[in-house]
């Protein structure tokens, strides 16, 4: 069992959001995956408070670190 379903198995409410991009998806994820979170003070300071390495912040090597690490 996850830690977050321990904690946090049952929810009060779901939220939905969407957003329309005029792009193509393989064009979109190429993007995605070269975005730098390291670049949001926020995205740094909650990284540092979870114990994850700040190296990981692009979005590509997060999911590295997540698919290595089995969270994924």
């Amino acid at each position: 069992m996850r830690l977050i379903d321990k904690y946090l198995s049952k929810h009060d409410f779901t939220e939905v959001h969407r957003i329309e991009i005029n792009v193509s998806a393989s064009k979109y994820y190429l993007i995605t995956f070269e975005v730098d979170l390291a670049k949001s003070k926020i995205i740094t300071v909650l990284f540092k408070l979870r114990g994850m390495p700040i190296s990981k912040t692009r979005f590509k090597d997060f999911v590295a670190f997540l698919s290595n690490h089995k969270c994924i």
